[in-house]
């Protein structure tokens, strides 16, 4: 109906970085990261300047979320700051009701808000924010690693809940995104679109739920190989499709808690993160007012992380 508007999920994950190095026997320990430190990242985040998208080096950097355009900057005081980025969509074309066909090599760009901030511990924490199923986690924060002095010893960690939080969920479909394609699919419940494999429950008497829920879900915040390895033997045990573990780039389990659709990201952008909703207003563009998103982050940030993770 005209006049109606889309409204999607507005979601946070949050996440810290901490830079990590060996004591002199050896172990490895955690330098933190100084109020001086802080300071200078956020004087060259301020001063960021619009990017070149003309330049075809910036483009690659864009696509493959090593760099994210960053924008409307805010330091709240001085261990927190406030902006938005654009994470970047791209590889597949499709038709647009305005402009026409949009070409798979195009870069569609889409604002998200973030916010930083520097614990009393040393670490940096960032957050960031979802809208539905988009957003980037992994963008903002290459860019921001990018800005740190010995950028090569921070590793980053996110905030994730136990599997048990995922009991009452009921698996549907499970999607899994890899390198490249395979060709023997011999499943009727198997659709192979590019690199994309969805399978979903066959028939009455198939524990499809059952099977995600005893050898996926213990896997949930675990290390990457070992999701890769679990989806690999179901993939394999099924005669779905043969495909090396390394192979599998994301997995993403579809299901249902009383009614309403769950997201579960095995792999993916904030990969083991919890996701927190938020409730905020909307712009005219469908998008997130900054100042209730600002609000509703620091929120969460103080009550639902730092009271509960910092010592």
């Amino acid at each position: 109906m005209a006049g109606q508007r889309k409204r999607e999920a507005v979601t946070v994950s949050f996440h810290y970085l901490a830079r990590m190095q060996e004591d002199s026997n050896g172990e490895p320990c955690r330098t933190p990261f100084t109020l001086e430190e802080f300071s200078s990242l956020s004087d060259k985040i301020a001063s960021l300047k619009p990017l070149d998208l003309s330049d075809e080096r910036i483009k690659d950097a864009i696509k493959f979320k090593r760099q994210v355009p960053i924008e409307n900057v805010k330091k709240i005081n001085d261990k927190t700051i406030f902006g938005q980025y654009k994470a970047s969509y791209w590889g597949h074309a499709y038709e647009n009701t305005d402009v026409g066909k949009i070409p798979a090599d195009s870069i569609s760009l889409r604002p998200f808000y973030f916010l930083i901030y520097l614990s009393d511990s040393g670490k940096i924490y960032i957050a960031t924010q979802y809208l539905g199923r988009f957003g980037s986690y992994g963008g903002i924060k290459s860019t921001i690693c990018s800005m740190l002095s010995e950028s090569k010893n921070i590793q980053a960690f996110s905030f994730r809940s136990d599997s048990a939080t995922y009991g009452d969920v009921v698996p549907k479909e499970v999607r899994v995104q890899i390198a490249r394609k395979h060709s023997d699919i011999a499943s009727g419940n198997v659709f192979d679109s590019g690199a994309l494999i969805t399978f979903k429950k066959q028939s009455r008497g198939d524990d499809f739920a059952g099977e995600v829920k005893r050898r996926l879900f213990p896997r949930i915040g675990g290390a990457k190989e070992n999701i890769q390895k679990a989806v690999s033997e179901i993939l394999k045990q099924g005669k779905l499709v043969s495909v090396n573990d390394d192979d599998i780039e994301d997995c993403t389990i579809i299901g249902d808690v009383n009614g309403q659709r769950k997201m579960i990201y095995l792999i993916g952008d904030g990969s083991y993160a919890s996701q927190f909703a938020i409730n905020v207003t909307f712009n005219s563009d469908g998008h997130p007012e900054a100042a209730p998103t600002e609000k509703a982050m620091i929120e969460l940030l103080t009550t639902q992380i730092i009271d509960k993770s910092e010592p």
